[in-house]
C-alpha cells in the first residue's frame, strides 16, 4: 500500500453512502473492511453487527459499483464475538456463513 492508500470500513460510511465515498476517491481505498450491519437506531453507530450477507448492506451492488474486479480487496470481519460460553462454536458458524455469502458474490 502506498502512503495515499487506505482501508475503508464500509459500516463507518453507511450514513454517507459507502459507494459514494469510494467512487469519490477510488484510488485511495483499495482495501475494504466488508463488515455487515442491520439497522438499529438504538445503537451509537445506527447498526448491529451481523454475519456477512444477513444485514442491510447491498454488497452485490457495492462491489459491482466500486470498480473492476481486481481493483480492490474486500476482507470480512465481525467485531463482536457472538456465542461466548453459552455457544462457543457460534463465532465459527458465523464465520462459515459469512464466507459462503461473500464467496457467492465472486461471480
Amino acid at each position: 500500500m502506498s502512503a495515499h492508500e487506505e482501508e475503508i470500513e464500509i459500516t463507518d460510511t453507511l450514513r454517507r453512502g459507502p459507494l459514494a465515498v469510494v467512487r469519490a476517491q477510488s484510488r485511495r481505498f483499495p482495501l475494504f473492511h466488508a463488515k455487515e450491519g442491520k439497522s438499529n437506531p438504538a445503537t451509537g453507530n445506527g447498526y448491529a453487527m451481523v454475519p456477512f450477507g444477513t444485514g442491510d448492506i447491498d454488497y452485490a451492488a457495492f462491489f459491482k459499483g466500486a470498480g473492476p474486479k481486481g481493483s480492490f480487496n474486500p476482507m470480512y470481519e465481525q467485531d463482536n464475538a457472538p456465542g461466548g460460553t453459552d455457544n462457543p462454536g457460534q463465532s465459527l458458524q458465523y464465520a462459515d456463513l459469512s464466507y459462503d455469502n461473500m464467496a457467492a458474490l465472486r461471480g
